[in-house]
C-alpha cells in the first residue's frame, strides 16, 4: 500500500469519471498549483497507484454484447498461467482479464457480436486451454453500471448517484474509421491530447475535438475513467454473483438502489445464466464485504435467492474497446 494523502485521494476521486480533465482544472478542484497538481499525477501514475487513463465506451451501441466468462483451471505452473493469460490479453476482444480465488480462478469480460461469434472465440480457449480448462461458466451482460469512488474523498453517495451505464439493446451506432482510431487512442490514453490524436489521424486538433463530443453527445464515449491499482490505496476487490428468486422490474430497482447507495460498490452488473446480477465492491477486507452482504441479504433475502463469491485479487487488463484492430479490417 502506498502512502497517499488527502490531496492525492482527491486527484483519484476527481480524475476518476473525467480522465481527461486539463491540470488547470484539476488544480481549482483538488486546492493546489497546478505545478504541483501535475507534479502528484506523475508521482501517482509513476507509482503504478494509476495504471492507465480509459475511455468508457458503451460497445452495446456499436452492435457487440460483453460476456463474463468464469474458468476453473487444472494442472496449470506459473508458467502455464503467465501464457494464458497473455493469450487472453492479446488474442481476444477482452475488456478484463483477472485472477480469482474461489470457485473460479480466472474471470474474462470478452465482447461478441452475437452467440455465435461468442462460440468461436470460446472455441479458441477451449483449444488453447486443452486439459487444462476443468470447468467453465458463460454469464451474458445486460447492463453494467459505473458509480463514482465516493470513498476516495471519504463521502455518502447521493440518493441518485453519479453513474455511467453501458448495456442494454440498441440501433447499432455506424462509426467511420477515423472514429474508430480515435477511439482506440483514448482507450488506451484518455488523456492524450487533441493535437496528439490529429496528428496520429490526421485532422487538425480543431476536427479532434468536434468528433470527439459528438461521440460523447451520441452516448459512445460514457466517461474518461483511470484504472487504479487498488490494493496500492488499501482496499480489496470482493464481488458477489447472485441468483434471484423472483426479480421483476420493480425488485431489479430495489436492488440497485441498494447498490447505489454503497459507496464501497463500485459496479452493479445484470446478467443471465447462472446468476441473475453480479455486486462488485471495493472493501477494506473480507470482514467489511461479509458485513455489507450481511445487510443486503436481511434487506432482500426474500427476492435475493443465493449468492457465491469472488476476490479479485489481481487484474491485468481493463481496456473498453479492444474491437479497433477487428471493426478496421472490416473497413478495408
Amino acid at each position: 500500500m502506498e502512502k497517499l494523502d488527502k490531496k492525492d485521494f482527491k486527484i483519484l476521486y476527481e480524475l476518476d469519471f473525467n480522465a481527461r480533465m486539463p491540470i488547470t482544472k484539476l488544480a481549482k478542484k483538488v486546492g493546489l498549483s497546478p505545478q504541483l497538481t501535475k507534479y502528484r499525477l506523475k508521482k501517482l501514475t509513476g507509482k503504478g497507484v494509476i495504471r492507465g487513463f480509459l475511455a468508457l465506451i458503451d460497445i452495446h451501441k456499436l452492435g457487440y454484447y460483453s460476456y463474463r466468462i468464469y474458468l476453473r483451471l487444472q494442472k496449470v505452473s506459473s508458467d502455464d498461467h503467465s501464457k494464458i493469460i497473455k493469450f487472453f490479453n492479446i488474442m481476444l476482444p477482452s475488456v478484463w482479464v483477472v485472477s480469482t480465488s474461489g470457485r473460479w480462478d480466472v474471470e474474462i469480460v470478452l465482447l461478441a457480436r452475437n452467440p455465435v461469434d461468442f462460440n468461436n472465440i470460446l472455441r479458441k480457449i477451449k483449444g488453447k486451454l486443452g486439459e487444462q480448462l476443468k470447468n467453465y461458466s458463460i454469464s451474458p451482460s445486460i447492463f453494467n453500471y459505473h458509480f463514482k469512488r465516493t470513498y476516495l474523498i471519504e463521502a455518502k453517495r447521493e440518493i441518485v448517484p453519479e453513474a455511467f451505464v453501458y448495456g442494454f439493446e440498441y440501433e447499432p451506432y455506424k462509426l467511420d474509421e477515423i472514429n474508430v482510431r480515435i477511439l482506440n487512442l483514448l482507450s488506451k490514453n484518455a488523456r492524450m491530447g487533441n493535437k496528439d490524436i490529429g496528428k496520429a489521424v490526421g485532422l487538425s486538433d480543431g476536427a479532434v475535438k468536434e468528433r470527439i463530443k459528438k461521440l460523447e453527445k451520441d452516448g459512445i464515449i460514457q466517461s474518461y475513467r483511470i484504472f487504479i491499482d487498488i490494493d496500492k490505496i488499501g482496499k480489496k476487490f470482493y464481488k458477489a454473483m447472485a441468483t434471484a428468486k423472483a426479480l421483476s422490474e420493480e425488485h431489479e430497482k430495489v436492488i440497485y438502489s441498494f447498490s447505489a447507495s454503497r459507496s464501497e460498490v463500485t459496479y452493479f452488473v445484470g446478467c443471465f445464466g447462472e446468476w441473475d446480477f453480479e455486486i462488485e465492491t471495493e472493501v477494506n477486507d473480507e470482514a467489511d464485504f461479509r458485513k455489507l452482504m450481511n445487510e443486503f441479504m436481511n434487506q432482500f433475502g426474500d427476492v435475493a435467492g443465493d449468492y457465491e463469491v469472488l476476490h479479485v485479487y489481481e487484474q491485468y487488463k481493463m481496456d473498453y474497446f479492444p474491437i479497433a484492430d477487428r471493426l478496421l479490417k472490416k473497413m478495408k
